[in-house]
């Protein structure tokens, strides 16, 4: 979840930095007392400088390639996967909630993996073709988030609901969980276009897995910590190059399981806007995840890809 972006025509970086920055100028000039006051004004006009749009769309599509697409420890074969995306929100306007920005979405995002669109539909996977691995997506989730300064707050509560064949169909669910998550991050500024995040998040997943009665339903029950370091460099007015490093430590929570997991990952990305409205995303990312339990898969993967990724509020 990126930090709150204000509802400006053009990425408001530099001009909510000299707004803030006018206003702290000008709260400068008077006693201890009015300072809080003219902080929260100053946000307030910021906030309502521009009609409030309630509808955001979303669509993103992500073609990738994998030298291990489905997490295998002992995988030679290499293949592509599709994952197109399209979501929903509502957007509450923003309010001034403790002298930062609070805004409250709720929305629903349905999403589509394909595997071997590229590489070969029929390409063979331990016995099978690798498109029967292919699944489907459907999110409702309702968020709020809170921003001030170099502060960035972010809760949320999802239902991620996993089938195969059509999302409509539920006798195809073969997974689906409640996920509530809270993060808290931290911006470090390093240099004038350059900047670090430090994040952390934990998450907590109430699970439901298809496995015809040889499992517990709530066999994939897991609490999860995470950190994050991400750097940010601005090229121009049009170019975000990034840099990401995540640690993500899992323990699962059902009774006689004795499982935990050591995520790693590290992801380099140049963001390009092309418009207003569409952003194009180049990528290379390497994974590696180390189980406690002897039958869960440690794998490690590399991943080259580009999504291309459009918005439009209404």
């Amino acid at each position: 979840m990126q930090p709150l972006t204000l509802r400006f025509k053009r990425p408001p970086v530099g001009r909510l930095r000299r707004g803030l920055s006018a206003v702290v100028q000008v709260w400068q000039l008077f006693p201890c007392f009015l300072k809080r006051k003219l902080k929260i004004w100053g946000l307030q006009w910021l906030l309502l400088e521009q009609k409030h749009r309630w509808l955001l769309v979303t669509a993103d599509n992500q073609l990738s390639f994998s030298n291990n697409p489905l997490l295998l420890e002992d995988q030679t074969n290499s293949a592509s996967l599709n994952a197109f995306s399209l979501g929903m929100q509502v957007v509450f306007p923003a309010r001034v909630v403790g002298g930062g920005a609070f805004v409250l979405r709720a929305g629903l995002t349905s999403a589509w993996y394909n595997y071997g669109l590229v590489t070969g539909r029929q390409q063979d996977f331990s016995g099978s073709p690798i498109k029967l691995n292919d699944f489907e997506a459907l999110t409702p989730q309702i968020e709020a988030s809170w921003q001030r300064g170099n502060w960035f707050i972010f809760g949320g509560l999802r239902y991620n609901r996993l089938t195969q064949g059509g999302i409509a169909r539920s006798v195809n669910e073969f997974y689906s969980d409640l996920n509530p998550t809270l993060l808290v991050s931290r911006r470090f500024g390093i240099a004038e276009r350059t900047d670090l995040w430090l994040q952390i998040q934990t998450d907590w997943r109430r699970s439901s897995t298809e496995s015809f009665g040889l499992l517990p339903s709530d066999w994939n029950d897991r609490w999860s910590q995470s950190v994050s370091l991400t750097v940010n460099h601005f090229v121009g007015s049009s170019w975000l190059l990034q840099g990401r490093y995540a640690y993500q430590y899992s323990d699962y929570l059902v009774s006689g399981r004795s499982r935990t997991d050591h995520l790693h990952t590290v992801v380099i990305s140049a963001t390009h806007t092309l418009n207003r409205y569409l952003l194009v995303r180049p990528y290379l990312s390497y994974e590696q995840r180390n189980s406690s339990e002897e039958f869960t898969t440690d794998y490690r993967k590399i991943d080259l890809g580009i999504s291309i990724t459009f918005n439009r509020e209404f």
